[in-house]
């Protein structure tokens, strides 16, 4: 249900309810950077929900067993295998020292940097030159269909970020270089 809600959101079939703050939320402690990134960026900005919610910084859901920087001395599951602690930084005298998912969460933040950069730019040209915007537009939402379904990340590695946010750099200067000329 939650996937066709997010095909009729992005498609404009339905509308959130104007009160309502609609978020993704997920087991972001999970060792899968590549999906911690994506949702944080790309799937985040191409889904109209308002935001996400990953679960957990320092074990607060589900816990940190035993010493907190020892993932493995937690409790065991039915296989008798020793379950993760839900973590996504550790404990230190000197701040939370981060983990792989923790970084991909910071890159997907970064990517919807970009993502704001390159939108609040094609605002500024829209009024001077529709038709630059309207193409950057349709470039940027194909690159982005790649991010549509949290389930792709399994086909997803970093060179296809890398790509999506060399793609932005470019739109970002061509823009500010369109801009710039008077």
């Amino acid at each position: 249900a939650f996937r066709e809600y997010l095909a009729d959101l992005r498609a404009g079939r339905v509308e959130k309810h104007p009160a309502a703050h609609e978020a993704m939320y997920w087991q972001a402690w999970i060792e899968r950077p590549i999906l911690n990134r994506m949702i944080a960026g790309a799937f985040l900005w191409t889904s109209g929900l308002d935001g996400i919610s990953a679960v957990s910084f320092q074990g607060a859901i589900g816990g940190s067993y035993g010493d907190p920087n020892d993932d493995l001395d937690s409790q065991k599951n039915s296989r008798g295998q020793a379950m993760r602690d839900n973590t996504l930084t550790y404990l230190s005298t000197d701040g939370p020292i981060p983990t792989l998912q923790w970084e991909a969460l910071r890159e997907g933040y970064d990517d919807m940097r970009y993502l704001t950069t390159l939108a609040d730019l094609l605002d500024e040209l829209r009024g001077s030159d529709p038709q630059t915007v309207a193409t950057i537009e349709r470039e940027i939402d194909t690159e982005l269909r790649k991010y549509h379904h949290t389930i792709d990340h399994v086909r997803l590695d970093g060179r296809d970020f890398e790509a999506t946010r060399a793609l932005l750099i470019e739109k970002i200067t061509h823009v500010r270089d369109k801009l710039a000329t008077p």
